[in-house]
């Protein structure tokens, strides 16, 4: 009795592993996915694909400085486009390889752009789908 039990133990063990391997392997694939688009849509300037990808209000700041913003609306982040992604920074990201944050559905960028400081933007995993819910940068 106590091998069977034993056998038992050792299968649900391997299951339970095998599920939370899959389950990461499911949230980088997705991280990935979402990465990708969000470097489509920037490589493209296409103001309208990010502003999707963002969830509003979307919130910055510089550490160090006053140059905090809370851009409520989807048309005022398409208004201001050009200001929170510059040419540079545009570049920067449509080069660059997003840090997952372990065991969470969540992700930074972190970038160092020598016009402006280091910046990371957070994205998050919100009603199944990934969204950029800020940045932070350090000028």
């Amino acid at each position: 009795m106590k091998k069977f039990n034993l056998s038992i133990l050792a299968a649900m063990l391997v299951f339970v592993f095998s599920v939370m391997d899959l389950s990461a392997q499911t949230r980088k694939s997705e991280q990935t996915k979402a990465w990708k688009q969000f470097q489509t849509a920037i490589a493209r300037s296409d103001k309208t694909a990010v502003a999707v990808m963002i969830k509003f209000p979307f919130e910055a700041s510089i550490v160090g400085s006053n140059l905090d913003y809370k851009i409520e609306m989807k048309a005022d982040f398409i208004k201001n486009y050009a200001l929170i992604f510059t040419k540079n920074r545009r570049e920067i990201i449509v080069r660059g390889k997003y840090e997952p944050i372990a065991d969470e559905d969540e992700f930074n960028f972190e970038m160092n752009d020598d016009s402006s400081g280091t910046h990371v933007f957070r994205f998050r995993k919100i009603g199944g789908a990934y969204y950029l819910v800020g940045t932070i940068g350090v000028g």
